[in-house]
């Protein structure tokens, strides 16, 4: 008999990325709701690893995916919109570059969204960020989750086949002979649209009448990226897994069309308010020491870089990452106080740096909020109180309404926006 191979000297790690997974509609941040799906795979993750109550994205889908892969706010990269006609520069440091050159296998399959076919790099970009594989699409499923390009290292093809098991398949090959350590990034299509109806073994809605409304089309795409999910994390050796960490995360909050009372759908995704950037966050693996726990310190996407280093056991000397703290010791002591004092999103009209013909900003702190909407020739300052923790901030508190408390917080808000703006080459003017 054998001697069992020594582990590796680093955890592998896995980052799995939903669409348009609000914690609107995850039963661990919100147990009660209509068209709630059933997740039994993501609420195991949650029953062994540490739950981050406030993580923040940013409101949509690239520049969640831009500042995750970067630790860099998009005011740093200047991607605060869809990557549709740009592209993250190459320039930028991804956690696979950094990865890379420390000895890992990369990965990344499923939705990019960091580039398209018609960008300088068009098909090549995700090889050339770090990227020893890719497999999955540029973009959004265009037309259906039947009926979409996709694209293996560099070449396009079309596929036929149900989208999430394809992202699931993919990853599984990849992972059978990758050596170890390994950095594999699932990013999954759903639950974004177009909702098509998913195979019926796949979800717990029945069949889907023809005048199903999206949030029943949107609860059927999500069990199936449960069910797949569960699936991947199945399909990967007990002993691989033993020395993975994993990282499940939403890229922002739930489509408008989607939400259910009491969610404010005029709150939701691609706006900066709570249901458009709050998002799930589940960290499971070796180095959470008390499963099933949840964390109240504040958490970014932008988190995730300063995670990954900290798996990896290596530093970055590049510049101007200054976004990212590392969650690993919330794992060890989930009440451990956060190193974030503030949480911050942000979207902008366009790729690249001011002037932008529309710019969203938010910050808060664990009371207040301050959400900010400058159209070029109209500047909006609105300060929120946050009750104990929810989701939705009610109603704005006037200038002339604020108690003494509240200009404080206000101003202490703004000065601390004021320092963020301050790091950034794309600083926008205040």
């Amino acid at each position: 008999m054998g001697e069992e191979a020594p582990r590796p000297t680093a955890d592998n790690l896995l980052i799995i990325v939903a669409d348009d997974l609000g914690i609107d509609k995850v039963a661990s941040y919100r147990p009660e709701g209509a068209h709630l799906p059933e997740l039994p795979t993501l609420e195991s993750l949650v029953a062994v690893g540490v739950r981050f109550e406030t993580a923040y994205a940013m409101p949509t889908c690239s520049p969640t995916r831009g500042t995750l892969l970067t630790g860099r706010y998009p005011h740093q990269t200047g991607l605060g919109a869809r990557a549709d006609h740009g592209e993250l520069s190459l320039a930028e440091r991804t956690i696979a570059d950094v990865l890379s050159e420390a000895g890992y296998a990369t990965a990344a399959v499923g939705k990019w969204h960091l580039s398209s076919q018609d960008t300088e790099s068009g098909y090549a970009h995700p090889n050339l960020q770090g990227f020893d594989h890719f497999a999955g699409t540029l973009g959004n499923l265009e037309p259906s989750y039947y009926d979409w390009p996709r694209v293996v290292n560099g070449t396009a093809e079309t596929s036929h086949s149900y989208a999430t098991t394809v992202t699931v398949d993919d990853a599984l090959d990849w992972v059978e002979t990758a050596p170890e350590p390994w950095f594999l990034y699932v990013s999954f299509n759903a639950a974004h649209i177009p909702l098509d109806e998913p195979p019926a073994r796949l979800h717990h809605s029945g069949e889907l009448p023809t005048n199903a409304t999206p949030p029943h089309r949107f609860k059927a795409v999500a069990e199936a990226m449960d069910t797949e999910l569960g699936r991947l994390l199945a399909g990967i050796d007990d002993k691989v897994m033993a020395s993975t960490t994993t990282i499940f995360v939403g890229d922002n909050g739930s489509d408008a069309d989607t939400v259910t009372p009491p969610q404010d759908p005029q709150r939701a995704k691609s706006t900066v308010f709570e249901g458009g950037v709050r998002v799930p966050l589940v960290v499971t693996g070796p180095r959470v020491h008390t499963p099933g726990s949840t964390s109240s310190a504040f958490a970014s996407v932008a988190d995730l870089w300063a995670t990954a280093l900290d798996i990896a056991e290596v530093s970055d000397p590049s510049p101007g990452v200054v976004d990212s703290h590392s969650l690993l010791p919330y794992l060890t002591t989930p009440g451990l106080e956060g190193a974030r004092t503030h949480l911050f999103a942000e979207r902008m009209s366009e790729l690249g740096g001011p002037p932008y013909y529309r710019h969203l900003r938010t910050i808060r702190d664990d009371r207040y909020k301050l959400v900010i909407d400058d159209r070029g020739a109209s500047y909006e300052e609105l300060l929120y109180a946050l009750d104990g923790g929810e989701w939705d901030e009610g109603e704005p508190i006037t200038a002339e309404d604020r108690t003494l408390e509240e200009q404080r917080a206000f101003t202490a808000l703004s000065d601390a926006l004021a320092d963020l703006d301050a790091r950034s080459p794309y600083a926008p003017k205040r």
